[in-house]
């Protein structure tokens, strides 16, 4: 291979290793926490609509049908999520939420077994708790039995490109 094809790869290769990294690394991860005793086990889905109206399904495994406390860390999609899709987790009467977590890098909301919502937030290094207001995400119960996390606030660092360029560039060297 002589070296102007040599180049011309190495040029392509960090192209796309900026590409990639632009479209991974600017969004931040969100990561969905279930903790839920079942008596039934399976595998369920979570669904992720955007702020582009794309909806992008990810998988995850109920294994514990002995209704016992089972957690259930879930990374979602590398996407800014505007509301979040859980599939019924049993049957009617066969499953009970303990407590729910929607977190990034940023921001973390929990609910609880009675559907209160908390955040928690660290501005300045300082953990910050406080009750959910009005601009944070809703928790409800859809009319098929599925959860839905709505109203989704976009994250602050949400769509930092430079930093996923940077990032798909140093994953390249």
């Amino acid at each position: 291979m002589n070296s102007k094809m040599f180049y011309a790869v190495v040029v392509l290769v960090a192209v796309m290793a900026a590409a990639a990294g632009y479209c991974h690394f600017c969004y931040p991860e969100y990561m969905l926490v279930l903790q839920v005793k079942t008596y039934e086990n399976g595998p369920r889905n979570v669904n992720v609509l955007d702020w582009d109206g794309k909806n992008h399904t990810k998988s995850f495994e109920i294994g514990n049908d002995l209704g016992e406390p089972s957690y259930y860390p879930i990374d979602l999609p590398r996407v800014m999520p505007r509301d979040i899709f859980i599939d019924q987790l049993a049957s009617e009467g066969r499953y009970e939420v303990d407590r729910i977590t929607l977190r990034n890098e940023d921001t973390s909301y929990s609910w609880d077994n009675q559907g209160v919502c908390t955040s928690m937030t660290m501005p300045n290094g300082a953990i910050k708790r406080e009750p959910c207001g009005g601009d944070q995400p809703l928790l409800a119960m859809a009319d098929n039995s599925h959860l839905k996390i709505t109203s989704i606030p976009r994250s602050e660092k949400s769509l930092n490109k430079t930093r996923g360029i940077f990032a798909g560039l140093f994953s390249f060297m």
